[in-house]
């Protein structure tokens, strides 16, 4: 199981939205929230969190795998990109993380 205490949390971009990933498929929503950047954390509760993800597995059904990461420098960060495939199709996984790792942008599929 993940851990979202700093010092076990995953430390390499890739690993971080993985580890994003992981945390939805668990249902633990705040523990996502707590990985925005401060500014953002007001603007994103759980509880939307949750509602976006059940709205992903109400349309697609159950995450079956998920791809290898690839991560895009931009200003100082990275968006990683992860392929989600879901019982009924497939999206990618875009985390904006900042230079230290936390999330500066809600995480999104496209």
């Amino acid at each position: 199981m993940i851990s979202s205490r700093p010092e076990v949390f995953p430390t390499g971009p890739e690993d971080r939205a993985l580890a994003v990933l992981d945390l939805a498929r668990a249902g633990r929503f705040a523990e996502i929230r707590h990985l925005f950047t401060e500014g953002l954390r007001p603007m994103v509760t759980a509880a939307a969190l949750q509602a976006a993800w059940e709205a992903e597995l109400a349309e697609r059904g159950p995450v079956t795998s998920a791809g290898t990461p690839l991560s895009e420098p931009v200003g100082g960060g990275a968006i990683v990109k992860v392929p989600v495939t879901f019982e009924r199709g497939e999206l990618t996984l875009a985390v904006n993380l900042t230079g230290t790792l936390l999330v500066n942008r809600s995480a999104a599929f496209s």
